[in-house]
């Protein structure tokens, strides 16, 4: 039981009632950013050991695709 400060009265707490959600799926798929390292000035080296900026791209298709047309 709860207690109404403002009255003293008591009321019934309600049961809390848990709902599924319903299932997600995405329509369309294309290359994702995942990660970036922009101003990187500590952050990991490249193979000539100096600390360039760099993006991550990830691909969830099982084939190649092209990236002609998308910039930054």
């Amino acid at each position: 039981m709860r207690q109404n400060r403002s009255k003293g009265q008591r009321t019934k707490a309600l049961p809390l009632r848990v709902e599924s959600l319903e299932a997600r799926q995405l329509l369309a798929v294309g290359p994702i950013l995942t990660e970036f390292m922009a101003d990187n000035a500590s952050g990991l080296q490249d193979a000539d050991g100096e600390n360039s900026d760099w993006i991550e791209i990830y691909n969830p298709e099982d084939v190649p695709i092209s990236l002609a047309g998308y910039h930054l």
